[in-house]
């Protein structure tokens, strides 16, 4: 995959963002008599979580405040506790949606690189085009460091979000050794997500750039003993 050049904060072509329009099961609803949720509720709600995933991956979870989600949702700051009982509720769902999309989001990635499934999702996820859009790529790359000093619901919802990628890592590697699979799956996952976050860390484009490189290569090809050792 061609790496792009272009500057660091806009929205790229060649990585396209998930929709944040589902919702996980289990979560809190506001009371309403017993009755559904009217459908101008249920799009305010929507509105809320994608607003939350988009601006928490974007300035942390401590950098987006209530009021900053509010108004991304286009919603008065009294709506925010008819549909979330806290910030943390926000955070654990907000999470979940985002990995959710995400996972499907590369799902489709390898499914159209099915003689090379590992090699294409890593040209996506280790691109210029998904460092510099961090509002619609990965919520793990985006916030864990964030959720390392979080309570245990949020932690708790990016632990998922790490074994739901594993499982997807596990899945293509050798089925026969799984041993092998799950230790190459957690490298692989480490290496990518570290990579991630420390190109966004850096200022200098090209320094950045050199970084995804190198990484995406010597994950690609485990066996050319350029990548993860067995």
């Amino acid at each position: 995959m061609r790496d792009c050049a272009a500057g660091r904060n806009g929205r790229r072509d060649g990585l396209a963002p998930p929709r944040w329009t589902s919702h996980p099961q289990g979560r809190k609803r506001p009371i309403t008599g017993g009755r559904p949720q009217s459908e101008r509720a249920a799009q305010d709600h929507a509105r809320i979580l994608a607003a939350a995933a988009r601006l928490f991956r974007l300035h942390g979870f401590a950098g987006a405040g209530m009021a900053d989600l509010v108004r991304e949702a286009g919603l008065r700051p009294g709506d925010f506790y008819q549909h979330f009982s806290s910030k943390d509720e926000l955070k654990v769902l907000a999470v979940a949606s985002a990995a959710e999309h995400a996972l499907a989001h590369w799902q489709a990635i390898i499914a159209q690189h099915p003689a090379q499934p590992l090699a294409g999702w890593l040209d996506a996820y280790l691109s210029l085009e998904h460092r510099d859009d961090p509002g619609s790529g990965c919520p793990l790359a985006a916030l864990a460091g964030d959720a390392a000093h979080e309570r245990a619901a949020v932690k708790g919802a990016m632990g998922a979000v790490a074994r739901l990628l594993f499982a997807q890592l596990a899945a293509l590697g050798p089925a026969a050794d799984e041993r092998l699979q799950r230790r190459r799956a957690a490298a692989t996952l480490a290496g990518m997500v570290g990579a991630l976050m420390l190109s966004r860390a850096i200022p200098d484009d090209e320094f950045s750039a050199e970084v995804l490189h190198a990484v995406r290569e010597s994950l690609t090809d485990p066996g050319s003993g350029r990548g993860v050792p067995p």
